[in-house]
């Protein structure tokens, strides 16, 4: 008897530890994650962007609050593409995608063989970037068709895959500019073929098949205003528009005295430099920005009313995630930007505007300078070192 209770004592006390372990164990993983070295962390916010259940499934990352008023198409890890609804956010393996409004000038953008294009040579139909809609194939010849676009810079693209045929190429032209003969030899898989032009208002959008026995499958064809080709628009009988897109997140109570910033940007289909904010002060321009990136040499900077003390020379590269982190403190009187593992000088520092309820994640404001890329981790901070 007196074993039996011994024996149960034991296991009672066994079965408490492991308890202990197991409640107290996801506390310190969560704060050794956010990188805090004492009880109290200065991590203010620290969000994963990336899929909170599956690839362009539209749900929203938690803590973000997401809105789009229009349809808009998704593209997964896979290269399968997906019409979500207005406010389904575009999430991937990259992140969070956010772009600006655009329209796309071409009509019937996935019916290549219906006017006004024409195609002598489009034939059977297979199945397009959806894997449910069929889109025409385009055999040896040209598919074209006339628009009439604002003058400026511009950009055509489409999706092209081989069906039939060896050596096979395509160039895209708009009228005299074209892209020269790009191979397009995998079968099942999708690629997408850009051209930057400048229009003169009067534009034929053209797609030229070559070589023996080729057939090339054509699916999201479009023309937009700018220097990058944005994520599909799919038109019909009229020219269609995607809707800027905005995301943020709540300020809490970051300090505007001391703190930091940091967020993980992947460019979708640019390099270079552009206009573009990552996590900035909501309300209209002018109020405080934490981090954005901007044009010419500089790729990040901080500061209020749309300027920043601190810059730092860089670029960005098409589908690779860079790091961008800003750390203040006006104690130290200093405020650095970083880009990657390269960081500006101090420059002097005092304090912040009041930020406002929540940031903005991917635009500046409502309508203009959006990110046109992926968004991935995001971290708050009442510490200049807290954000790494």
């Amino acid at each position: 008897m007196r074993w039996a209770l011994l024996l149960a004592l034991v296991s009672t006390s066994a079965l408490a530890s492991r308890a202990d372990r197991l409640s107290v164990s996801p506390r310190l993983d969560r704060r050794d994650r956010l990188g805090a070295s004492s009880a109290v962390s200065p991590i203010l916010l620290a969000l994963s962007l990336l899929p909170p259940d599956s690839e362009c499934s539209g749900t929203t990352p938690v803590g973000v609050t997401f809105s789009r008023s229009s349809v808009a198409t998704c593209i997964d890890s896979t290269g399968k593409a997906f019409a979500l609804a207005a406010n389904q956010a575009r999430v991937t393996s990259k992140g969070l995608l956010v772009e600006g409004a655009t329209t796309n000038a071409l009509l019937r953008t996935r019916a290549t063989s219906t006017p006004p294009w024409t195609c002598p040579t489009c034939g059977a139909a297979t199945l397009g970037m959806d894997e449910l809609t069929s889109v025409p194939r385009i055999a040896v010849g040209t598919a074209s068709q006339g628009i009439t676009p604002a003058t400026g810079a511009r950009i055509a693209s489409v999706y092209v895959r081989n069906v039939a045929g060896l050596g096979c190429s395509v160039s895209l032209s708009a009228d005299a500019t074209t892209t020269g003969p790009v191979a397009v030899s995998n079968f099942g898989d999708w690629s997408r073929v850009v051209l930057p032009y400048t229009s003169d208002a009067d534009v034929t959008i053209a797609l030229a098949v070559s070589g023996t026995g080729c057939s090339v499958a054509a699916d999201y064809w479009q023309d937009e205003a700018g220097s990058i080709a944005t994520s599909p628009v799919v038109s019909a009988g009229t020219s269609a528009t995607r809707a800027g897109e905005v995301a943020y997140v709540p300020r809490g109570a970051q300090s505007v005295s001391e703190g930091c910033a940091a967020i993980d940007m992947t460019p979708a289909g640019w390099s270079g430099n552009r206009n573009t904010y990552v996590v900035v002060g909501e309300s209209l321009p002018g109020a405080t920005n934490l981090l954005y990136s901007t044009t010419g040499a500089v790729i990040a900077s901080v500061g209020a009313a749309g300027s920043g003390p601190a810059a730092l020379a860089g670029s960005h590269s098409s589908g690779v995630t860079q790091r961008f982190r800003s750390a203040y403190s006006a104690s130290d009187s200093s405020i650095v930007v970083c880009a990657g593992a390269s960081c500006s000088s101090p420059a002097a520092f005092a304090t912040f505007a009041d930020f406002g309820a929540r940031l903005s994640i991917g635009a500046r404001n409502t309508s203009a300078d959006h990110v046109l890329g992926h968004l991935s981790n995001l971290v708050l901070g009442n510490a200049p070192g807290a954000c790494q």
